[in-house]
C-alpha cells in the first residue's frame, strides 16, 4: 500500500466504529464479488480457469486474458528474453504465465506466499478470503471463503513442516486484537491462533531456521514471536524485539516487511520512516542488537513486502514508487536499485524458483484515496530474477 493509503487506514479506523467501518468495507465488497452470491457457487474458479486456458494449450502466442505488458519491462534489471518459457519444479508444464487473475471485483490482494511446490497463496484484505493459485496454469482455487475465519488477512507465509499457512489476521477497525493464525493447507481449517494481548496490527511474517515465527506489529513498534514448539497451540504471541527507532507518529504505520537472512539475523523495514534495520538473533533465541542500515539515499519510499534472495540481497516493495527494488548489503550499509516499476499499488512478494510474484493491491480504491472503482481483474504478476 502507498504511504497515503496506510495513513488513511489509520485515521479511518481511529474515528470509525466497528459497525460503520465494516459497513463501508461491505459496500465495496457486495454483489460485485461473484463469491458472495450463493447461486454462483464455484463460478469464480471456473472463470479464472477460463481466462488462463490459453496458457495450458501450449500456444506460444497465447497470454492471460486481460493482461498487458509486464510492469517494469522497460526498466527492469531482471528481465529475460521475450517469449522465454521457464519450467518450474514439476517439470511437466511450461510456466510462462505472466499474471494470475484473482476472482471477483473486490479482492484487493495484500499477502502473497509460496510453498515448496511453487503454489501461491494470496489473501484478500477486503473480504478475508484466501486463494491458492498454480503459477504454471493460472488456475485459482478457494482455500478460505470470504467472511469466514479471517477478518483482514495481511502477511502470509507457508510452514512446510506443519503443512500450514501462517496468516497475520488483523482488524483494520482495531475493534479486536490481531492474531497469528495457523491454517491447514489442505482445507483452510483453523489449527491454532496466537492472539496479541491488546490493540495492534499484525503485518508481515517470517521464520528462522529453528521454526520460530516472527511478525511485525505496525501499530506497536515491535516484533512478536511464536516459538516453534507452540505453533499449533493457542498460546499468545510474545514481544520479542522493541527499539526506539521502530516508533512512528500517531496515525502512521511503522514496522512492515520482515525477512530472515538464513543465518542469525532478521531484517525489518519501517513503512513511515523508510528505514531498514537488522535485528540479531542471539544463540539463546533472544533479540540482540538492532542496527540501522545506512541506505545511501534519503529513505525507502513506503517499504512494504520484504524478501531475502541470498548473497546479501533483499527485494523490497516500494509502495510510493509502485516498484520492486533490490537492496545489496555490505556490512551496515546498503545500496538500493529499482528493478521493476509500474505496479498498481504493490504490496508483498513471494519467490518461486527464479521468479518473484508481486501482489498488486489497488488499495487506494478500497480506502477512498482514489474514489473511482478499481480496475479488475486483480492480479499477481511474475517478475524474473
Amino acid at each position: 500500500m502507498t504511504r497515503d493509503t496506510a495513513r488513511s487506514i489509520s485515521s479511518f479506523v481511529a474515528r470509525m466504529s466497528l459497525t460503520g467501518a465494516l459497513g463501508l468495507v461491505s459496500l465495496a465488497c457486495t454483489d460485485a464479488d461473484p463469491s458472495s452470491d450463493p447461486d454462483q457457487e464455484g463460478t469464480t474458479t471456473e472463470a479464472a480457469s477460463e481466462t488462463t486456458s490459453d496458457s495450458t494449450t501450449g500456444d506460444p502466442d497465447a497470454s492471460t486474458s486481460g493482461v498487458t505488458e509486464q510492469p517494469g519491462s522497460s526498466t527492469s534489471a531482471m528481465d529475460t528474453t521475450d517469449g522465454e518459457s521457464d519450467t518450474e519444479s514439476t517439470g511437466a508444464v511450461a510456466c510462462d504465465v505472466d499474471a494470475i487473475e484473482l476472482p471477483g471485483d473486490t479482492f484487493y490482494p495484500e499477502g502473497v506466499a509460496a510453498d515448496a511446490a511453487g503454489h501461491l497463496y494470496i489473501g484478500s484484505l477486503a473480504t478475508g478470503a484466501v486463494v491458492m493459485a498454480d503459477p504454471c496454469t493460472g488456475e485459482v482455487d478457494e482455500l478460505v471463503p470470504a467472511g469466514g475465519t479471517l477478518t483482514n488477512p495481511v502477511g502470509l507465509i507457508v510452514d512446510e513442516g506443519n503443512a500450514t499457512l501462517v496468516v497475520c489476521n488483523s482488524d483494520f477497525t482495531f475493534a479486536t486484537p490481531p492474531s497469528i493464525d495457523m491454517l491447514d493447507l489442505a482445507d483452510g481449517a483453523l489449527l491454532g491462533r496466537h492472539a496479541f494481548e491488546g490493540p495492534g496490527f499484525c503485518n508481515d511474517l517470517t521464520f528462522d531456521d529453528e521454526g520460530n515465527v516472527y511478525a511485525t506489529d505496525s501499530a506497536a513498534a515491535r516484533v512478536v514471536r511464536v516459538p516453534a514448539a507452540e505453533i499449533l497451540s493457542d498460546s499468545p504471541v510474545q514481544t520479542w524485539a522493541t527499539d526506539p527507532d521502530f516508533a512512528v507518529g500517531e496515525g502512521e504505520f511503522g514496522l512492515n516487511g520482515i525477512a530472515f537472512d538464513g543465518d542469525s539475523s532478521l531484517y525489518v523495514v519501517n513503512y513511515a520512516q523508510g528505514e531498514l534495520h537488522r535485528i540479531a538473533i542471539e544463540p539463546d533465541g533472544l533479540a540482540g542488537s538492532v542496527t540501522a542500515i545506512a541506505l545511501g539515499q534519503t529513505a525507502l519510499a513506503a517499504p512494504d513486502g520484504l524478501e531475502w534472495i541470498g548473497d546479501g540481497q533483499l527485494l523490497v516493495v516500494e509502495g510510493d514508487l509502485g516498484a520492486v527494488s533490490r537492496i545489496e548489503l555490505s556490512g551496515d550499509t546498503a545500496t538500493v536499485e529499482v528493478v521493476a516499476d509500474g505496479y498498481d499499488v504493490p504490496t508483498t512478494i513471494a519467490q518461486v524458483d527464479d521468479h518473484i510474484w508481486v501482489g498488486e493491491g489497488q488499495l487506494d480504491h478500497l480506502i477512498g484515496i482514489d474514489p473511482a472503482d478499481p480496475e479488475p481483474p486483480f492480479v499477481v504478476t511474475r517478475l524474473p530474477l
